[in-house]
């Protein structure tokens, strides 16, 4: 299986992550409740829910059916719009026997890893990604075998290199000698987007370094 680790500029929620820069909106699932429909959920947190719903319904891509919140968070169930079908990518990857590993979006884009059958349906997808007129960045590519079910995680080359600048700067210095903020400026992007690099590439870190912990501690 191929798998890919791409930033997708996608329309879907894009008005309303505009309203609500700073939340971050994770993917859990699509369905397709009737003959050409389609209902997403996702997780937002971390923003303004008041602006992110003004947003959402302003939306043209999605339509809001119910919401649930839960502690800080707040599960979201929508239907995908007419509008937002013209680009919907996930038809696309049930068609090719795609699969949606991870999906994360904020202001910037949808941070996805993609697993695809064979480099044919990675063709097929951003081929249509390309018809969709959909920019793209592809962060990293890689390949699942039976010899190496589980490949240690590692960092895109986005968050590698917000990392590796975050400790140039100072930032994990006492007392910090930079703030996210500034580190936004200099990539130009939000606050949250750099945020949300530096937490996934510790947690990438940890989840390579770490993996046995649980084996390794001392049975009490």
């Amino acid at each position: 299986m191929k798998l890919i680790e791409t930033l997708l500029v996608h329309p879907l929620l894009r008005v309303a992550l505009r309203e609500a820069p700073e939340m971050t909106v994770e993917w859990v699932r699509n369905t397709a409740p009737g003959e050409d429909e389609w209902e997403m959920l996702f997780w937002a947190r971390g923003g303004d829910f008041e602006r992110f719903e003004a947003g959402l319904e302003a939306d043209p891509t999605v339509t809001v059916t119910r919401s649930v919140d839960v502690g800080r968070q707040r599960l979201y169930q929508v239907e995908i719009t007419d509008e937002g079908a013209e680009t919907d990518l996930y038809p696309v990857l049930v068609d090719i026997g795609g699969l949606v590993m991870e999906a994360t979006v904020t202001q910037d884009g949808w941070l996805c890893r993609f697993g695809f059958p064979d480099q044919a349906g990675v063709d097929r997808f951003f081929d249509r990604i390309g018809a969709y007129g959909i920019e793209y960045e592809v962060n990293r590519i890689y390949e699942l075998t039976e010899a190496d079910p589980e490949p240690e995680p590692d960092l895109t080359q986005t968050q590698r290199e917000t990392l590796v600048r975050a400790i140039e700067a100072g930032y994990y210095d006492i007392p910090r000698a930079v703030s996210t903020s500034e580190l936004a400026d200099e990539f130009g992007v939000s606050d949250q987007a750099v945020s949300e690099r530096l937490r996934r590439a510790i947690v990438a870190l940890g989840e390579s370094n770490f993996r046995d912990l649980d084996d390794r501690r001392p049975a009490r």
